[in-house]
């Protein structure tokens, strides 16, 4: 997303003083795998459309539920990372 598309996004967020959903597009490039895997023309640009989450990370301390964008407050880090977030090994697919 464009620096300028961001801002103005943040600016809507907080007039409107809560989240606007997300949509990020970026430009792929078939592979070679997905072309003998699915057909695709190799080298085909492909637009692509994601929707970021916005949902808490657990990165630090969650004292008490605040807006962002219509209010502030300063969290701690977590003292530790909780073994949820560390698990080992390469990260899986969801097929």
């Amino acid at each position: 997303m464009p620096e300028e598309e961001f801002v103005s996004w943040v600016e809507e967020c907080e007039k409107k003083g809560e989240a606007i959903a997300l949509e990020a597009r970026k430009t792929h490039l078939v592979g070679l795998k997905e072309a003998i895997e699915k057909g695709k023309a190799l080298g085909q640009m492909e637009i692509r459309e994601s929707h970021p989450k916005l949902d808490w990370d657990q990165k630090r301390l969650a004292i008490r539920d605040v807006n962002p964008f219509a209010e502030w407050a300063l969290y701690r880090p977590q003292p530790a990372v909780p073994e949820k977030m560390r698990e080992r090994g390469r990260p899986r697919k969801n097929n």
